[in-house]
Parts: C-alpha cells; sequence; structure tokens
C-alpha cells in the first residue's frame, strides 16, 4: 500500500493543510520578466546624461566661460550618439532585437538635441555656431547612414530618409535665421517664430501623410519590424523641432503661450485620424469614433488665443463636412462638425458679437455645467475609457479655474491623476486593451509632477502630493491592493524628502557626476542586453516580447 501525504496526521489537518491556498510566484515572476526586457539602464542613463548637460550649462563653477559650456555639452550628447548608434548595430548584428529598437528610439529622441545647444551658441559666437552647426548635420546623416546599411531589417523606408532630411536642414537652418534677425531687428523673431509655430511645424506635420497607414492585421514580427516605427520616429522628430523652437523663444526672451502648439497639435491629431485608427480598430470597435474626437480637443490648446480656436474650429467643422461626403455613415462627423460650430460660436470674444446682440454674454458656467455632467458619468460609469474622460475634464476644468482663481495648474494635474486612479479602483469586468498602461502612465505622470513640486515656491504646494496621495494610498489598500496606485502615491509622496535629502549632498559638481553615472549605466546596459539572453525568462521560455 502506498504512502499517503499527511498519513499520520489526523484527517481534519491533513485537509486543512492540503487545501491551504498557496501563493502565487505569478506576479514576481512577471515582474522580473518586464524588468529583464525592458532594460532600464539605458533609459536611465538618457536621462541621466540629459540632466548632467542641464547641470553642467548652468553650473558657474565648472566653465569659466559660456562657450566652453556649449563645446562640452554638444560633444557629449554628440559622443553619446555615435556611441548609441556603434551599440545599435553591434545588437543588431548579435539579433538583440529589442534593445536595439530601444536605442534606435532613444537616438531619434536626442539627435536634435544639439542643434538646441547651436541655438544658444549662436548668441555667443557665430562662427562657432556655424561650426557646430555643419558638424552636427554631418554627424546625424553618418549616424542615419550606418544605421541603413547596418541595420537593414529595420522599419525605417528611403522616404524616411527624405523627411528627416528636410527636418535636418530646418534644425541646422533656424539658429542661423535667428542670429541674421538679431542683426537686423531685436523683435524679428517674434514674427519669425510665428510664422514656424503656425506654418511650417504644421506642413511638417501634414507632410507625414506620405508615410504608410497602419494597417488592422495584426502580425507577429521583431521588434525591429513594427508597422508603427516610422510614425514613431516622424513624430519624435516633430516633437524634437517644436522644443527647439520654444527654446529659442526662451533664449530670445518670449512669453510662453500654449497657443503656439494648438496648430500643430491639429495637424498631429488629423494624422494620427488618418495613420492609426484602422491599427487601432483591432483593440476596440470604437476607435474610430475616438480618433475623430481628437482633432476636436486642439483647439483647447487656444483658448488663450480666441482667433486661433476660432478658425480651428471652423477648420474641423469643414473637414467633419468632407467626411460626411465621403463616409457612408455621416451621423459620427456630422455631429462631430455641429460640435465644432458650437465651440467656434462660443469662443468667439464677447466683443465680436456685442454689436449684433445687445447684452450678450457667456460665462464659465455652461462650460463648468457640461464639465460637471461628463465627470458625474465617469463616476457613475466603472470603465477605463470614462476614468480617462473623467480625468481630462477634470484637469481642464480645474485648469480653468486655476487661471480666474490664480491657483498654480499643478492642482490640476495632480487631481486629474488622483481621479484616475481611484477610478481605477472600481473598475469592473474586461477592460479594453491598453487600461493597465493607462493607469501606469497616469501614475508616473503624478509622480514626475511630484518631484517637479518638490522645488517650488510657495510651501503649501510642497504638501499636495500628500493630500492626493494620502487618499489613493488608502482607497487602494483597502479595495483591491492594486500594486500601481498605492506604488505611484507612495513614490509621489516620497519626492519631497528625496529632495530634501539630495539637496544635502555637496562635493563634485551635479553635471559631471550625473554625465558620468550616464557612461557607466550605458555600459551596465549593454552588458545587461547581452546577458540576459541565457536568463530563462517564465515559463513559456520567451526571451524577446514585444516593444
Amino acid at each position: 500500500m502506498e504512502n499517503q501525504p499527511n498519513a499520520s496526521l489526523p484527517e481534519h489537518l491533513a485537509n486543512q493543510i492540503v487545501n491551504e491556498p498557496t501563493v502565487s510566484l505569478e506576479p514576481i515572476k512577471s515582474f522580473w520578466s518586464t524588468l529583464i526586457r525592458c532594460n532600464p539602464f539605458y533609459l536611465f542613463s538618457a536621462v541621466l546624461l540629459l540632466y548632467g548637460v542641464y547641470r553642467a550649462s548652468i553650473d558657474p563653477a565648472f566653465f569659466s566661460t559660456e562657450t566652453r559650456q556649449v563645446i562640452f555639452n554638444f560633444g557629449s550628447l554628440e559622443f553619446y550618439g555615435v556611441m548609441l548608434v556603434g551599440t545599435v548595430t553591434l545588437l543588431a548584428r548579435r539579433k538583440i532585437w529589442y534593445d536595439a529598437a530601444l536605442l534606435y528610439f532613444i537616438e531619434n529622441v536626442l539627435v536634435l538635441v544639439p542643434f538646441i545647444l547651436i541655438s544658444h551658441a549662436v548668441v555667443l559666437d557665430p562662427g562657432l555656431a556655424r561650426t557646430l552647426s555643419i558638424l552636427g548635420c554631418g554627424l546625424v546623416m553618418l549616424k542615419f547612414g550606418i544605421m541603413k546599411g547596418f541595420f537593414a531589417d529595420l522599419n525605417f523606408p528611403k522616404r524616411m530618409l527624405v523627411l528627416g532630411g528636410m527636418i535636418l536642414l530646418i534644425n541646422a537652418g533656424i539658429p542661423l535665421v535667428f542670429r541674421k534677425g538679431l542683426d537686423v531687428n531685436n523683435e524679428l523673431w517674434q514674427l519669425r517664430s510665428s510664422y514656424c509655430w503656425f506654418l511650417l511645424l504644421p506642413l511638417l506635420a501634414i507632410v507625414g501623410h506620405t508615410l504608410d497607414r497602419l494597417s488592422a492585421r495584426h502580425e507577429e514580427v521583431e521588434e525591429h519590424r513594427k508597422q508603427w516605427i516610422p510614425l514613431a520616429t516622424f513624430l519624435l522628430w516633430i516633437s524634437a523641432t517644436a522644443a527647439h523652437l520654444y527654446s529659442i523663444g526662451y533664449v530670445d526672451d518670449q512669453k510662453f503661450e500654449l497657443a503656439k502648439f494648438s496648430v500643430l497639435g491639429w495637424a498631429i491629431a488629423w494624422l494620427l485620424c488618418a495613420k492609426i485608427t484602422l491599427a487601432l480598430s483591432r483593440f476596440t470597435p470604437a476607435a474610430p469614433v475616438i480618433m475623430l474626437i481628437l482633432p476636436l480637443t486642439t483647439p483647447l490648446l487656444a483658448l488663450g488665443s480666441p482667433e486661433l480656436a476660432v478658425a480651428l474650429n471652423v477648420l474641423n467643422a469643414i473637414i467633419y463636412a468632407v467626411l460626411c461626403l465621403r463616409w457612408n455613415a455621416v451621423r459620427i462627423p456630422a455631429v462631430l462638425g455641429g460640435i465644432s460650430l458650437v465651440a467656434a460660436f462660443l469662443l468667439m470674444p464677447d466683443q465680436w458679437v456685442t454689436p449684433v446682440v445687445k447684452g450678450y454674454s457667456k460665462g464659465a458656467v455652461i462650460a463648468a455645467l457640461v464639465a460637471a455632467a461628463i465627470i458625474v458619468k465617469a463616476i457613475r460609469t466603472r470603465e477605463a475609457k470614462w476614468g480617462l474622460f473623467g480625468a481630462i475634464v477634470t484637469g481642464f476644468l480645474l485648469l480653468g479655474l486655476g487661471e480666474n482663481y490664480r491657483f498654480s495648474p499643478h492642482y490640476s494635474l495632480q487631481i486629474a491623476c488622483t481621479f484616475l486612479l481611484v477610478h481605477s479602483l472600481f473598475w469592473k469586468g474586461a477592460q479594453e486593451r491598453g487600461s493597465t498602461v493607462l493607469v501606469v502612465s497616469f501614475g508616473t505622470l503624478l509622480c514626475m509632477d511630484s518631484f517637479a513640486l518638490a522645488r517650488v515656491e510657495p510651501t503649501a504646494l510642497r504638501i499636495l502630493p500628500f493630500i492626493t496621495g494620502i487618499p489613493v494610498l488608502l482607497l487602494a489598500f483597502l479595495f483591491r491592493r492594486a500594486v500601481v496606485p498605492m506604488l505611484a502615491a507612495g513614490v509621489s509622496m516620497l519626492a519631497l524628502p528625496l529632495s530634501y535629502a539630495a539637496s544635502l549632498v555637496h562635493g563634485a559638481p551635479a553635471g559631471i557626476l550625473a554625465v558620468a553615472a550616464s557612461f557607466v549605466l550605458f555600459g551596465l546596459g549593454t552588458a545587461f542586453a547581452i546577458w540576459k539572453r541565457r536568463f530563462p525568462i517564465g515559463a513559456t521560455g520567451h526571451k524577446e516580447t514585444s516593444l
């Protein structure tokens, strides 16, 4: 007779031990698999490089002149970029596709940053700026030539080289045009920057319609062959060019205006509608509706400039009318076109209407009531998409109130993120794909804003992460033991103590330490990328997953 387990124990104790639930190790395995796949060393390396360059730029004790600071920062970025491309080719030859694709995108984030430094150098030494501009263009062409030649399987069509060349020439020419304008008239760049923001950048975004549309079919391919790589790369270039223009405005002491991004945002919104709607249809049948609503939100960026807001709404109405003529189902574009016309009318300044309609006045009551209705609907509906709608509406509502009552926009961002994190605790049933990414994104945004608050005045703002974080932490612990909301709240509340701890660290210049740490982390990331292939990941044994 075979021995039975726990045969020497009493029957009721043996049954209790057998029926006792076991602790699942799946969350730990999943976290470990994600950590190894993402290779955070590369990301932290790039962040530390940018931070080190920034600290070296503002540290007067490190370099005796600003010219030397610019040369050091330019050299660090370009050397890092060459190292990135070399590592990309190394990883591609070893067929470590995920990390090669990751470094490819990091390079595209950093590729135009040196031209921002040239915009600063052009004020200090025009000759140096011209030299750096030529050198920067040459290095960009060299790096992308190497990637195109040695990373042949990368989804980087030849038309991307044409688009990249256009954007490169614009970024190289902007500093020289800026300097020439200073020699003629200090106020000339303000007019030229308006042309760049409201005409040049939107036209560049419209050129992106020449790229292929993302298809609805799902294909299991390696990370470097994903169909969305060209569009994502193009959007990174456009974003970097916008950052370049903003930096020139900062050097020129121009007042920052959110309305400058409105036309560019509108052009990108319609580009996304044309290119990714079919791909999103794989995840939800509501993708066409969601994407068509996106351009409707871009005029909100131009609330400070009624002319732009009205013009963008009218353009939206025209495009929706064209869609009504081309689509069989005209209901959705017709409704959105009507909303655009109503928004254009409501955004007209009172002085435009009062000569026609005496006593006309539109207050914030209508907008507040509409926002309140959406927020109530979001609270009552336990779905991820309504949590997102409620968070966005809450953020914009508080942002508008902040302008009238003069309190910080940080309240808007913190409370909007808190709204979505708390809303996620009450979601029921299977949610649409991307809901987890949504929670992680808003949690990350909450943490980043909390770290930004750690150095602002007044002190009342510094305790805002505790006001929002404690309720999220308690609710997440009591209701669902949700890891992401608890982690986001905890990190958010640690921002202030960590900031005080960091301020106690003295010694070597922070910029040099950060740059050195960046290169150390980069080396660790490369070693980690090569080593991790030998490590079995999870029960399935898959070593490479989707990017």
